[in-house]
């Protein structure tokens, strides 16, 4: 019982939903959030500005940390400051931002 709990607390909790308290604003002032959990961060094959329509894969810490990004002008403070724990046991982070019409 107590495994059939963790593993739908691990689901929810890694799941595509976006909740308000995960969001940031990039430097153009559109509404980002990174995709990737620690420690296992995972990964992602599409490059740098694919989209689904409403979200755009804006940056990665694949090659780079979060402050490296934030120092390069990358990422804004707001982004930088939601980015939350490392990657420490492998892949990196994505930060996916919506699409400003």
């Amino acid at each position: 019982m107590n495994v059939k709990f963790l593993l739908a607390t691990l689901l929810t909790s890694t799941g595509t939903a976006v909740l308000a308290d995960d969001t940031c604003r990039n430097i153009f002032g559109s509404v980002c959030v990174w995709h990737g959990t620690s420690p296992i961060c995972g990964s992602d094959d599409r490059p740098i500005g694919t989209t689904d329509g409403t979200w755009t894969l804006t940056v990665t810490t694949k090659d780079g940390s979060a402050l490296d990004l934030l120092q390069g002008g990358q990422i804004s403070n707001d982004c930088y400051n939601h980015y939350g724990k490392l990657c420490v046991l492998g892949g990196y982070k994505r930060l996916w931002c919506r699409d400003k019409n």
